[in-house]
C-alpha cells in the first residue's frame, strides 16, 4: 500500500485510517482521487534518480577534465622538449664555430642539420588534438632553427669567398691609379679591340724591320694592358658579388632569427606557458 497524502489539507492518514476510508481524507473529507493527489514514494524516487544523474555527471566531468588536462600537459611537455632540443643543436654548433677550424666546422654542420631534420619529423608526428595548432607552431620553430643554422653555415662560406675576393682584388687595386690603368679603364671594349686590330694590321704591312719591331712592341704592350684591365675588372666584379652574397646571408640570418622568435611566441601563446625561445644573435664571422 502507498502512503497517501491529502491533496487539500496535506494530512497523511495512518494505514488503519486508509483501510477505514481508502478514497477520502478522514480529516477533511477531500477525495484522494483529486488530480493534485501525490504519493511520497514516486516523488522521492524521482528526486533520488535526478540527484544520482547529477552526481554521475559531475564525476564524469571531473574525470574527463582531469584526463584532458593531463593529456594537454603531456603534449606541451613534448613540444617543449622539441624546442629545447632544437636550441641545443644550434647552440652546440655555434659554440663549435669558435673552436673548430673552418673546414672542421663545415664538415660537422651537415650532421647537425640532419639531426634537426629528424627532430622536425618527430615534432610533426606529435598529436596535438588537445591543443590544435601547437604541433604546427613547434614545427615552424624547429624548421626556422634549421634555416638559421644553414644561413650561418652559408655565411661562413661567403666569408671565405669574400676573403679570397679581397685578396685577389688587392693584387690589382693600384691599377686604376697608374697612367695606363686610367687610360685603359676609360676606354670601351670596342675601342680596345679597334686598337688591337689596327696595330696588328700595321705590323702585317710594315716592311721596315726596325719599324716592324717597334710596332710589335706596341702590340705586345697593348695586349698586356688589356689583360691587366680584364684582370682588374674581373677581381672587382668578384669582390662586389662576394660582398653582396655576404650581405644576403646576414639578411637571411636576421630573417630566420625573427621567424624563430615569432614561432616560439606562438607556441607559448597556444600552450599557455612560457616556452624556451632562443633569440639568436648574428655571430661574428
Amino acid at each position: 500500500s502507498r502512503l497517501m497524502k491529502c491533496p487539500k489539507c496535506k494530512y497523511e492518514p495512518t494505514m488503519a485510517e486508509q483501510q477505514q476510508s481508502p478514497d477520502d481524507c478522514v480529516k477533511c473529507g477531500a477525495s484522494f482521487s483529486s488530480p493534485a493527489a501525490e504519493t511520497e514514494s514516486p516523488r522521492r524516487g524521482v528526486w533520488i534518480a535526478t540527484l544520482s544523474i547529477v552526481v554521475i555527471a559531475c564525476i564524469a566531468s571531473a574525470v574527463f577534465w582531469g584526463y584532458s588536462s593531463h593529456q594537454r600537459n603531456v603534449l606541451v611537455s613534448q613540444v617543449e622538449t622539441s624546442m629545447r632540443t632544437a636550441n641545443g643543436l644550434v647552440s652546440e654548433i655555434l659554440d663549435d664555430k669558435a673552436s673548430l677550424t673552418k673546414a672542421g666546422y663545415l664538415e660537422k654542420v651537415p650532421r647537425r642539420i640532419a639531426d634537426l631534420d629528424d627532430l622536425l619529423a618527430s615534432t610533426l608526428a606529435i598529436n596535438d588534438q588537445h591543443v590544435p595548432g601547437l604541433t604546427a607552431a613547434a614545427a615552424v620553430y624547429v624548421r626556422a632553427s634549421r634555416a638559421f643554422l644553414n644561413a650561418v653555415t652559408e655565411d661562413l662560406r661567403q666569408s671565405l669567398r669574400l676573403s679570397m675576393a679581397e685578396s685577389g682584388y688587392r693584387l690589382y687595386e693600384s691599377y686604376p691609379l697608374t697612367l695606363d690603368g686610367a687610360k685603359y679603364l676609360a676606354m670601351s671594349q670596342a675601342e680596345i679591340e679597334a686598337i688591337n686590330r689596327s696595330t696588328l694590321s700595321a705590323v702585317s704591312v710594315e716592311t721596315d724591320l726596325s719599324r716592324k719591331i717597334e710596332l710589335l712592341r706596341v702590340a705586345n704592350e697593348h695586349a698586356k694592358q688589356t689583360e691587366k684591365r680584364i684582370a682588374y675588372l674581373k677581381s672587382l666584379d668578384e669582390l662586389r658579388a662576394a660582398r653582396a652574397a655576404k650581405e644576403q646571408r646576414l639578411r637571411e640570418m636576421d630573417s630566420t632569427g625573427r621567424t624563430i622568435r615569432t614561432a616560439g611566441e606562438r607556441v607559448s601563446g597556444l600552450s599557455g606557458r612560457p616556452m624556451p625561445i632562443q633569440s639568436w644573435e648574428i655571430p661574428g664571422s
